[in-house]
């Protein structure tokens, strides 16, 4: 459940970006930029964890999920 929460709020928080900002150094998008470490942070734990419980390689590991890949691609070009 904790993992979605951060999940839902870092979509939130993504959302309210605004590409159009004339200035680069713009309040919002600095305090959205900053947010984004920690749930970078968060994630990788996350996968972390989940490789050493699961096993990286193999039948019933990390990587014998879909959805597991597409976590792993997300969170390492993250």
């Amino acid at each position: 459940m904790f993992i979605v929460a951060c999940i839902l709020i870092n979509c939130i928080i993504l959302s309210l970006y605004d590409p159009f900002d004339d200035d680069s150094e713009g309040w919002r998008n600095s305090i959205i930029e900053a947010a984004e470490i920690p749930f970078a942070v968060i994630f990788a734990i996350e996968m972390v964890v989940k490789i050493v419980a699961m096993d990286f390689i193999g039948s019933k590991s990390y990587l014998s999920d879909a959805w597991n890949w597409l976590d792993f691609i997300v969170v390492v070009t993250g």
